[in-house]
């Protein structure tokens, strides 16, 4: 071996730089929640949580996926008890609080679908005003009447 291999570093040199390769986000192609999703029992979470990443992200989903998407959670809404195992005797065993929070995510899911809704019509609304020469923003007048007291 050369001497070379042997020779400690300056204690002043700063430590060699760690390089960290970052992937950029991919987009996904065609419609952006998979075939899969809210189809299966058990993986309720996570899909309501991709649906809400579709949503917030502004993925592609094609009409019927998205109604299917939607009833499942109206359905996960009016859930009382989830099953979530099997105890000794092959008896199922229901959690109450799983349910709850399952009804949550649900709920917040649908939410987040309706103000998406309403932003998305707002701004077609907007669009179209100005195509045809309007104030952006749907203004009106208004004649506001005051009276005052004259007696001092």
């Amino acid at each position: 071996m050369s001497e070379d291999a042997f020779i400690m570093p300056d204690d002043d040199a700063p430590p060699p730089a760690k390089v960290k390769a970052i992937a950029p986000p991919v987009e996904p192609q065609g419609d952006g929640l998979g075939s899969g999703i809210m189809e299966e029992r058990g993986h309720e979470k996570g899909d309501i949580r991709m649906a809400q990443m579709a949503i917030n992200r502004g993925w592609p989903v094609d009409a019927a996926r998205r109604e299917k998407v939607m009833a499942r959670a109206e359905k996960i809404l009016d859930k009382t008890h989830v099953v979530v195992g099997v105890d000794a005797d092959g008896q199922p065993i229901v959690s109450d609080a799983k349910a709850d929070e399952l009804a949550l995510r649900a709920g917040q899911l649908i939410l987040a679908a309706d103000n998406h809704n309403q932003a998305d019509r707002h701004l077609e609304d907007k669009n179209a005003r100005l195509d045809s020469g309007k104030a952006t923003e749907n203004i009106t007048e208004r004649v506001i009447t005051v009276e005052f007291d004259k007696r001092g």
